[in-house]
Parts: C-alpha cells; sequence; structure tokens
C-alpha cells in the first residue's frame, strides 16, 4: 500500500521595519490646557501595546512647535505602568497662541505617534482667522472666600452671528498663584466657568484674562475680579463666674479669768 505524501509549502514573510499604531490605547494629557508664557508647562505619556497592555521601556520623544519654531525633548523610557513624564517652560516670547506636541512612542517594531496642543494666554497668532466678539460678567462683582466666583462669557463674530461650542480658557492671577480654567460654550455661545477662591489669603484685586477660539475665529478680553478675604467672627464666651463661698462662722472670744 502506497502511503501518499504531501508536501506543505510554507511561505516566510519578512517582518516589516516597524508598526505605525494610531490608536493602540496610548494617551497623551497635558498639565495645563492653558497656561501664560514663560510658565512651567508639564505633560504625561501613557503607552499600551496593540492588545491595550501597558507598555513598559520605550522611548519616547516629544516635539513642541511654537509656530514655526520646533522644541525636541528625549523623555524617560515608559515605567513598568508605561507611563512617562515631561516638564519645559514656555518660552517667554512664543510668537503664537497655540502650541503644537507630537509624540513618539518606540518599542522593538511598535512605533506610535501621538499629537496634542494647548493654548498660550496674551499671544495672537499671525494671520488669525476674523475677529472674535468676547463679552464676560463676574459674578457676583465682589466674592468673598471661600466662595466662589463665575466667569460667564458670550461669544459672537464680527458680524453678530452666535459661537455655538466656543473653546473659552481662562487665566485668573491670584496673589497665591495663577488658576488656569477651561470650559466649551454651549449651542448659544455662552459658557460659564467656576472659579474657586479657597486659596485666598489676603483681600485682592485679581486679574482675569479670557481667550477664546471658534474655528479660525480668535477673541481675547481682560477684567478684574475683587476678592475679600474671609474674616473669622470671634466665637463669644462666657466669662467665667467665682463660684460663691461659705462666710466664716464667728466664734466667741474665750472668757479672761
Amino acid at each position: 500500500m502506497r502511503v501518499p505524501f504531501v508536501l506543505a509549502i510554507v511561505c516566510v514573510c519578512a517582518a516589516p521595519s516597524h508598526v505605525s499604531a494610531q490608536s493602540a490605547g496610548s494617551s497623551l494629557r497635558f498639565g495645563h490646557t492653558a497656561l501664560e508664557a514663560n510658565q512651567q508647562q508639564s505633560l504625561k505619556v501613557v503607552a499600551r501595546d496593540l492588545s491595550g497592555s501597558a507598555l513598559a521601556g520605550a522611548a519616547v520623544t516629544a516635539s513642541v512647535r511654537y509656530g514655526k519654531v520646533p522644541r525636541t525633548y528625549r523623555l524617560h523610557r515608559t515605567d513598568s505602568s508605561g507611563d512617562t513624564y515631561l516638564a519645559f517652560r514656555v518660552p517667554a516670547h512664543p510668537g503664537t497662541s497655540i502650541a503644537t506636541v507630537g509624540v513618539t512612542i518606540s518599542n522593538g517594531y511598535l512605533e506610535q505617534a501621538l499629537s496634542g496642543s494647548f493654548h498660550i494666554l496674551g499671544f495672537s497668532t499671525p494671520a488669525a482667522g476674523p475677529a472674535l466678539r468676547v463679552a464676560t460678567r463676574l459674578l457676583p462683582s465682589v466674592v468673598v472666600a471661600p466662595e466662589p466666583a463665575y466667569i460667564v462669557v458670550t461669544a459672537e463674530t464680527s458680524s453678530g452671528r452666535l459661537a455655538p461650542h466656543t473653546n473659552v480658557w481662562a487665566a485668573v492671577l491670584f496673589a497665591e498663584g495663577p488658576v488656569h480654567l477651561f470650559a466649551r460654550a454651549d449651542s448659544a455661545g455662552l459658557a460659564t466657568l467656576r472659579v474657586p477662591t479657597t486659596n485666598v489669603q489676603v483681600t485682592e484685586r485679581v486679574r482675569v484674562k479670557i481667550a477664546a477660539q471658534w474655528g479660525r475665529n480668535r477673541g481675547a478680553f481682560t477684567s478684574t475680579l475683587m476678592v475679600e478675604a474671609s474674616v473669622a467672627t470671634p466665637v463669644p464666651t462666657a466669662a467665667a463666674i467665682p463660684a460663691p463661698t461659705d462666710s466664716p462662722t464667728p466664734t466667741s472670744l474665750p472668757t479672761p479669768t
């Protein structure tokens, strides 16, 4: 009896030089969505492999671009959780209101690309789009810490058209340190930002910078907020009343003999 032979042909394909993955669960997060020039910014990179597991030991580089000027940073390799961090200072004169960030994660054949951006308050981008009208109300006009204040922002185009879902950034410049806020306007172009005052120690007039963007339309507004430090009300205490003491009982003098 003849036993047939089966010829198996196995095709071995060469592995590609790298695999590019844009959405493997990795992420890029900023410490501030908006901040002043010459202030410190931070970012966190979370690296994941194609199955979503932590990618430890990966090489990470970041390129921060201010207009046409890029700055490149090499981060520490990712830890056992797939995380790595970077702290850097925004230039004093960035020449743009938006900084774009590109991150590359490399580990063997796997390479991933992430991107993001953050807003720089107080600077306009050259060749920007049409102006955006920004109106701001601070409520209440005088706030007593630690009660919060509220910034109500409305935005419309120069032609009077409402700007729905406008991105709004605010920098509240307290003496104790700046507070950065972000909100997205509703369909009527109205945004409300809550300002915490729990860290206020002294009565102060606080400068508030507002920046808004709707598509290519940009606008800015500056105002002031009066914050009064809370004064602790002394709690009255009852005065101590001395307890009455018994009067001494008189005794008769001895009769002389």
